[in-house]
Protein backbone atom coordinates (compact mmCIF):
# COMPACT_ATOMS: atom_id res chain seq x y z
CA UNK A 1 0.00 0.00 0.00
CA UNK A 2 1.45 3.37 -0.73
CA UNK A 3 0.82 6.80 0.30
CA UNK A 4 1.99 10.24 0.02
CA UNK A 5 2.66 12.81 2.59
CA UNK A 6 3.83 16.16 2.54
CA UNK A 7 5.88 17.42 5.80
CA UNK A 8 7.35 20.84 6.42
CA UNK A 9 6.82 21.39 2.51
CA UNK A 10 8.62 18.15 1.63
CA UNK A 11 6.97 15.43 -0.34
CA UNK A 12 7.29 11.63 1.46
CA UNK A 13 6.28 8.01 -0.41
CA UNK A 14 5.81 5.66 1.45
CA UNK A 15 5.16 1.72 0.85
CA UNK A 16 3.69 -0.83 3.37
CA UNK A 17 4.16 -4.33 2.53
CA UNK A 18 3.09 -7.76 4.40
CA UNK A 19 6.06 -9.57 4.91
CA UNK A 20 6.24 -12.74 7.25
CA UNK A 21 3.73 -11.76 9.55
CA UNK A 22 5.16 -8.18 9.93
CA UNK A 23 5.45 -5.52 7.57
CA UNK A 24 8.22 -3.79 5.74
CA UNK A 25 8.05 0.11 5.63
CA UNK A 26 10.02 1.97 3.28
CA UNK A 27 9.94 5.58 3.57
CA UNK A 28 12.39 7.20 0.76
CA UNK A 29 15.34 5.12 0.70
CA UNK A 30 14.74 3.57 4.23
CA UNK A 31 13.23 0.74 5.42
CA UNK A 32 11.39 0.00 8.34
CA UNK A 33 10.62 -4.13 9.56
CA UNK A 34 7.26 -3.86 11.85
CA UNK A 35 7.03 -7.23 13.70
CA UNK A 36 3.71 -6.25 15.30
CA UNK A 37 1.14 -4.07 15.28
CA UNK A 38 -1.65 -3.55 17.60
CA UNK A 39 -4.47 -0.97 16.75
CA UNK A 40 -6.61 0.66 19.44
CA UNK A 41 -8.82 3.69 19.63
CA UNK A 42 -6.56 6.79 18.27
CA UNK A 43 -3.39 4.48 19.01
CA UNK A 44 -1.49 2.00 17.78
CA UNK A 45 1.76 -0.07 19.23
CA UNK A 46 4.11 -0.56 16.74
CA UNK A 47 6.81 -3.65 17.62
CA UNK A 48 10.21 -2.74 15.94
CA UNK A 49 13.46 -4.20 16.80
CA UNK A 50 12.34 -5.63 19.96
CA UNK A 51 10.65 -2.49 21.63
CA UNK A 52 7.03 -1.15 21.60
CA UNK A 53 6.39 2.39 20.41
CA UNK A 54 3.05 3.55 21.15
CA UNK A 55 1.88 6.46 18.92
CA UNK A 56 -1.49 8.48 19.52
CA UNK A 57 -3.36 9.93 16.29
CA UNK A 58 -5.36 10.87 14.30
CA UNK A 59 -6.72 10.07 10.66
CA UNK A 60 -8.54 12.33 9.08
CA UNK A 61 -9.48 13.34 5.41
CA UNK A 62 -6.77 15.19 4.66
CA UNK A 63 -4.21 15.27 7.38
CA UNK A 64 -2.81 12.79 9.83
CA UNK A 65 -2.41 13.66 13.45
CA UNK A 66 0.61 11.89 15.86
CA UNK A 67 2.16 11.72 18.95
CA UNK A 68 4.67 9.55 19.85
CA UNK A 69 8.35 9.04 21.80
CA UNK A 70 10.06 11.50 19.27
CA UNK A 71 7.23 14.25 19.73
CA UNK A 72 4.47 15.30 17.51
CA UNK A 73 4.27 15.47 13.67
CA UNK A 74 1.47 16.41 11.21
CA UNK A 75 0.99 15.00 8.11
CA UNK A 76 -0.56 16.26 5.04
CA UNK A 77 -2.17 13.60 2.93
CA UNK A 78 -1.14 14.03 -1.11
CA UNK A 79 -4.08 13.40 -3.07
CA UNK A 80 -5.75 13.26 -6.61
CA UNK A 81 -8.51 15.56 -5.54
CA UNK A 82 -11.21 16.23 -8.15
CA UNK A 83 -9.76 18.79 -9.97
CA UNK A 84 -6.75 16.55 -10.64
CA UNK A 85 -8.91 13.78 -11.50
CA UNK A 86 -10.13 15.28 -14.27
CA UNK A 87 -7.30 16.26 -15.44
CA UNK A 88 -5.61 13.05 -15.47
CA UNK A 89 -8.21 10.91 -17.48
CA UNK A 90 -8.18 6.70 -15.68
CA UNK A 91 -7.15 7.69 -12.39
CA UNK A 92 -9.62 6.88 -10.42
CA UNK A 93 -10.26 7.88 -6.31
CA UNK A 94 -12.26 6.21 -3.69
CA UNK A 95 -15.57 7.80 -3.84
CA UNK A 96 -15.48 6.80 0.19
CA UNK A 97 -13.46 5.57 3.09
CA UNK A 98 -13.76 1.77 2.46
CA UNK A 99 -11.93 -1.97 2.62
CA UNK A 100 -10.63 -3.58 -0.61
CA UNK A 101 -12.92 -6.71 -1.41
CA UNK A 102 -11.69 -7.47 -4.89
CA UNK A 103 -9.12 -6.29 -7.13
CA UNK A 104 -10.06 -7.50 -10.39
CA UNK A 105 -7.15 -5.82 -12.68
CA UNK A 106 -3.39 -5.92 -12.96
CA UNK A 107 -1.04 -3.57 -14.06
CA UNK A 108 -0.93 -3.63 -17.80
CA UNK A 109 -4.48 -5.23 -18.29
CA UNK A 110 -6.38 -3.99 -21.26
CA UNK A 111 -9.51 -2.39 -20.03
CA UNK A 112 -12.86 -1.11 -22.01
CA UNK A 113 -14.77 1.60 -20.26
CA UNK A 114 -17.25 0.54 -17.63
CA UNK A 115 -14.83 -2.58 -16.83
CA UNK A 116 -15.04 -3.64 -13.13
CA UNK A 117 -11.46 -2.92 -11.63
CA UNK A 118 -12.19 -3.29 -8.04
CA UNK A 119 -14.69 -3.89 -5.57
CA UNK A 120 -14.97 -2.03 -2.67
CA UNK A 121 -16.83 -1.92 0.83
CA UNK A 122 -18.08 0.87 2.83
CA UNK A 123 -21.04 1.22 4.71
CA UNK A 124 -21.65 -2.41 4.84
CA UNK A 125 -22.24 -2.50 1.24
CA UNK A 126 -20.41 -3.44 -2.31
CA UNK A 127 -19.31 -0.77 -4.86
CA UNK A 128 -17.70 -1.67 -8.11
CA UNK A 129 -15.44 0.77 -8.88
CA UNK A 130 -15.10 0.69 -13.16
CA UNK A 131 -13.26 2.02 -15.72
CA UNK A 132 -14.31 5.74 -16.93
CA UNK A 133 -12.28 5.31 -20.16
CA UNK A 134 -10.65 2.79 -22.01
CA UNK A 135 -6.95 2.07 -21.65
CA UNK A 136 -4.38 0.20 -20.21
CA UNK A 137 -3.76 -0.21 -16.03
CA UNK A 138 -0.72 1.66 -14.99
CA UNK A 139 -0.80 0.96 -11.37
CA UNK A 140 -3.38 -0.41 -8.62
CA UNK A 141 -2.46 1.53 -5.56
CA UNK A 142 -4.61 -0.70 -2.90
CA UNK A 143 -4.15 -4.51 -2.91
CA UNK A 144 -7.41 -6.71 -1.19
CA UNK A 145 -8.38 -6.19 2.09
CA UNK A 146 -6.30 -2.95 2.01
CA UNK A 147 -8.21 0.25 3.92
CA UNK A 148 -8.88 3.34 2.25
CA UNK A 149 -9.92 6.93 2.79
CA UNK A 150 -12.54 8.79 0.47
CA UNK A 151 -9.98 10.68 -2.00
CA UNK A 152 -7.28 8.10 -2.02
CA UNK A 153 -6.24 7.11 -5.98
CA UNK A 154 -7.00 3.08 -5.91
CA UNK A 155 -6.07 2.86 -10.12
CA UNK A 156 -4.21 4.38 -12.61
CA UNK A 157 -5.22 4.11 -16.22
CA UNK A 158 -3.36 5.43 -19.69
CA UNK A 159 -6.18 6.51 -21.92
CA UNK A 160 -6.30 4.81 -25.06
CA UNK A 161 -7.27 7.23 -27.99
CA UNK A 162 -10.69 6.31 -30.31
CA UNK A 163 -9.68 5.65 -33.45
Amino acid sequence: MEHKFEVCGEKIETRVTPVDGGYVVQIGDEEIRVDSVDLGNNHVILGIAGRRLVFHGKNTRDKVYVSGPSGDATFLKVRAGAGAASEEAGSLTAPMAGQVLKVVVSPGDAVQKGARLMILEAMKMEHDIIAPVAGTVTKVHFDEGAKCQQGDLLVEIEEVEPQ
